[in-house]
């Protein structure tokens, strides 16, 4: 495809043989000139090359998001989405759910970043990182340095305002702060670069998981028996005295199937993001040219008829017998045996996976435990 070699990974199997047991030559990114160079002065640890400075700044990120530590975010979460039932019960249109839910992950991620929560979606907070101004240009190059001008004022500015906090000792628990402490200097990263690697948090973990809830929603009211089921499960193990907890999940495995589904019947994306080859190699027969884009087909490893029973039908069952989280799924020898791919794979793979599967069962649970999800009898139609 143009000047470049497309490798299209549509099976789970090849999968976990490239990206994981091979990942020292699949975990690299292809140039983007506009992306990663323009726009982020080649700060955005997504767009990153693979090598030093992207594997600093994982171990980095994977300390402040590993199992442990999001469990110690719980708190925050539980509290955002007591938020979103009293903001669903007090909305005045059923489809100010979209934005919402976009309030509650922007939220989320900007305490566990920033240590500052989004009250309203129209927040000045989150409108500096989502509505960048931009002033038109006549190329493209121009163009992305201003983005990343604008973007760089605000990610300093996040990150100076509370690299104070620390230094004062009135830091409250969150991600810069224990990014700080690491010592950045030791490990080479600047202080523009850290900046950046907060920000990126933000801009992956945010949309993302807000993604998901609105596709789930959107689910439930396309299979309503679904939406039932999962509600006599709620009434059975939690009753209608208390709203359901993090202490409650391995008694509901129909919400855990749930997640699980979700994400693999309605992931982000069609493909994940693209991959770069760092050698030559050979796979089954197959040369795969150093510097080839490799794709992981998300769409079709979900789709496989090999592996699933009517996979484009959602069907949370079919991972009720799943004895596995997703964190332990990723880590199972035969990739045939994983439940999804929407977190990417290999050495790529979302940090902040463990995070964003603490949301979403929360989520779920408690807005099927307090709604009833369904369509409008009568949809409006505008005239203009």
């Amino acid at each position: 495809m143009g000047g470049s070699d497309w490798i299209w990974v549509n099976s789970a199997s090849v999968a976990k043989e490239l990206m994981d047991k091979r990942g020292s030559k699949y975990s690299s990114r292809p140039r983007m000139p506009m992306e990663f160079e323009a726009t982020s002065n080649q700060n955005r640890e997504i767009f990153m090359p693979y090598g030093e400075r992207w594997r600093t700044l994982r171990k980095l990120s994977h300390a402040a998001l590993n199992f442990n530590v999001s469990a110690t975010y719980k708190p925050v979460q539980d509290f955002e989405s007591k938020q979103v039932l009293y903001e669903f019960l007090h909305a005045k249109d059923g489809r100010a759910f979209y934005d919402i839910n976009r309030q509650y992950s922007a939220s989320v991620v900007m305490t566990v970043t920033y240590g500052q929560r989004v009250a309203d979606w129209n927040d000045p907070y989150i409108k500096k990182i989502y509505e960048p101004s931009i002033v038109p240009c006549p190329d493209w190059w121009n163009i992305g340095r201003q983005w990343f001008e604008y973007d760089r004022e605000v990610y300093l500015g996040f990150y100076r305002d509370l690299v104070r906090q620390v230094q004062n000792g009135t830091a409250p628990d969150f991600f810069i702060r224990d990014f700080y402490k690491a010592g950045l200097e030791k490990s080479g990263i600047s202080e523009e670069q850290a900046a950046y690697a907060a920000g990126g948090l933000v801009e992956a973990g945010s949309e993302s998981t807000s993604t998901v809830i609105n596709a789930w929603i959107l689910v439930c009211q396309i299979y309503p028996t679904v939406a039932t089921a999962t509600q006599q499960e709620l009434d059975r193990v939690v009753g209608f005295e208390r709203m359901p907890t993090y202490e409650d999940e391995d008694k509901l495995p129909y919400i855990r199937a749930m997640v699980k589904e979700t994400l693999h019947f309605w992931p982000i994306t069609k493909p994940g993001m693209n991959h770069a080859s760092t050698e030559d190699d050979w796979y089954n027969g197959y040369f795969i040219p150093k510097g080839s884009l490799v794709m992981l087909n998300w769409w079709a490893i979900h789709n496989d008829n090999n592996r699933w029973q009517h996979p484009d039908t959602y069907d949370p069952t079919r991972f009720l017998s799943d004895p596995y989280t997703s964190a332990e799924s990723v880590n199972l020898s035969d990739g045939n045996l994983r439940d999804h791919f929407a977190y990417g794979a290999g050495r790529r793979i979302c940090s902040g996976m463990q995070l964003a599967q603490n949301s979403l069962f929360i989520n779920m649970a408690r807005t099927l435990w307090a709604f009833k999800i369904s369509l409008l009898e009568v949809l409006p139609v505008g005239i203009q």
